[in-house]
């Protein structure tokens, strides 16, 4: 009996332990058909008749799930690629009542007709007519797909269509692709092939493309598709740049770093010569986590993280993104590629759909249904001073106790702090050499709290004395060390 206890109450821990949620609940759940096979990108589709569905890209098949009851979705078919066409990477987008499917698999662009729910109606294309000079240029193998609001679709990784496929000189950056005028048969507009386009999107007439061999990303202006010209670029913090999202206001760029111990930070583009960070974050620092992709909904941003499942930042100011909640699917967690890849945030119903690569290190590909219970962070900010002299004090550290939130003050002694939860707690200011200062607060959600500190310096102190061997013998030019956690001299 008490094996069994003993037992029971590990298991229990075991699922707890990567079961973890804020703000987030699993609504629903769908892999059952698909046996051995890894998730990879997932988008949402809606009928005529507001019927919401899930469209999932898995390593055998392109998989399409009716959510017309979440808690108990349904595929309602699926297109088979395990035959010729297998691959750890399909990513999907849709435009109009088309959904189109690229793959590393060599099959070139997918296109199903998703009016018809018998999934006997799609089309493998991957030879497109050039509009401007009428020659035939194609593409076999892509990364990643966009498809702006006029019907343009950016294929990232893809051919150059210049190069034959096999080419080892292939740069494999964008293509343009026209499939509003001819949704099953989409025309060639132009590309931009400076470097190796890993993913992006485009908003009006610039594309931000995630060059991960460069470490950077890029502002294109493609009002002339035909002339692609770069207005402005900026590397990521640790140079592993994968994808990236604009604010619906444009003003900043979201980007992801697909590395352990990466980075989502944000970016100033509001004046592309003079691109800037602006905030960076993790949401479980110093374990090695890995984000995959970024989606900006409002003022959220929606990501997937390997190992750390679905989590949500508010980015209402974008220099202070706070965590917010977060929903973690996989059963282990630190560095590797396992677990969340794709999330799609924007159905009408308000959930949140996301894939998972497989739920433990050797599970099948998942489809998971969320529901957000969250709102706006709680915002702390202001200046530190040092109390004799009212300058601002650089590099003190902040920290609101019972959660793992710091942050230190820039060089104007200007901080920024926040936490999800609204509630009362105490935000502690040290810096070596002040006192440190600790203050109880009451934050409310979507409510500013200025909060401006003075720190007392520590009064300068001295000691005497004589320093002898164990004679008592004096000794002359000892060295004497003076220190503590905080100063050493």
């Amino acid at each position: 009996m008490k094996k069994t206890l003993i037992l029971f109450l590990l298991l229990s821990f075991s699922i707890l332990g990567f079961s973890q949620s804020l703000n987030m609940s699993l609504v629903g759940s769908y892999q059952s058909t698909w046996n051995n096979s890894r998730g990879s990108d997932v988008w949402g589709w809606v009928d005529g008749n507001g019927t919401e569905y899930a469209l999932v890209c898995l390593r055998d098949r392109f998989s399409v799930v009716n959510l017309s009851n979440p808690a108990s979705p349904t595929e309602e078919f699926y297109i088979d690629e395990s035959t010729n066409y297998q691959s750890n990477w399909r990513d999907v987008k849709t435009y109009g009542n088309f959904a189109y499917v690229t793959t590393e698999a060599y099959e070139g662009l997918l296109i199903v007709d998703l009016t018809d729910m018998t999934g006997n109606t799609y089309w493998r294309v991957s030879t497109f007519t050039n509009l401007n000079n009428g020659s035939s240029v194609y593409f076999l193998a892509a990364r990643n797909i966009y498809i702006d609001e006029n019907g343009i679709a950016y294929i990232f990784g893809a051919s150059d269509p210049a190069l034959p496929a096999n080419d080892p000189t292939q740069p494999n950056g964008v293509i343009f692709l026209d499939v509003a005028n001819s949704p099953t048969n989409p025309e060639y507009l132009g590309g931009w092939q400076d470097y190796y386009t890993n993913d992006g999107m485009v908003r009006g007439d610039t594309l931000w493309a995630s060059c991960m061999g460069e470490g950077e990303f890029f502002s294109v202006d493609v009002s002339n598709k035909a002339n692609p010209i770069v207005m402005g670029q900026h590397s990521s913090p640790t140079g592993f740049t994968n994808n990236c999202w604009i604010s619906d206001n444009g003003n900043y760029l979201f980007v992801s770093e697909e590395v352990s111990n990466g980075y989502i930070a944000s970016y100033d583009v509001t004046d592309l010569n003079n691109i800037f960070e602006a905030d960076r974050i993790q949401s479980n620092p110093g374990t090695t986590s890995s984000p995959k992709n970024v989606i900006v909904d409002g003022n959220f941003l929606v990501c997937s993280y390997y190992r750390d499942g679905t989590v949500i930042y508010d980015i209402t100011f974008p220099d202070n993104m706070i965590e917010i909640a977060y929903f973690d699917s996989f059963s282990g967690s630190g560095g590797g590629y396992d677990g969340c890849w794709g999330i799609y945030p924007f159905l009408p119903s308000n959930l949140i759909l996301a894939t998972d690569i497989n739920t433990n290190p050797t599970g099948n590909g998942k489809l998971n249904i969320y529901s957000g219970q969250f709102q706006q962070g709680c915002y702390a900010q202001g200046i530190v001073t040092d109390a004799s002299n009212s300058n601002p004090i650089n590099g003190v550290n902040i920290e609101i106790l019972t959660t793992q939130t710091t942050t230190t003050t820039n060089i104007s002694g200007d901080y920024q702090i926040g936490v999800a939860s609204s509630g009362s707690y105490d935000i502690v200011f040290s810096k070596p050499m002040y006192a440190s200062d600790t203050v109880p607060v009451n934050l409310t959600n979507g409510v500013i709290l200025p909060l401006n500190v003075s720190l007392d310096p520590v009064p300068a102190f001295g000691i005497t004395g004589t320093i002898t061997n164990s004679s008592g013998t004096g000794l002359s030019n000892a060295e004497v060390l003076i220190y503590n956690a905080n100063i050493s001299q």
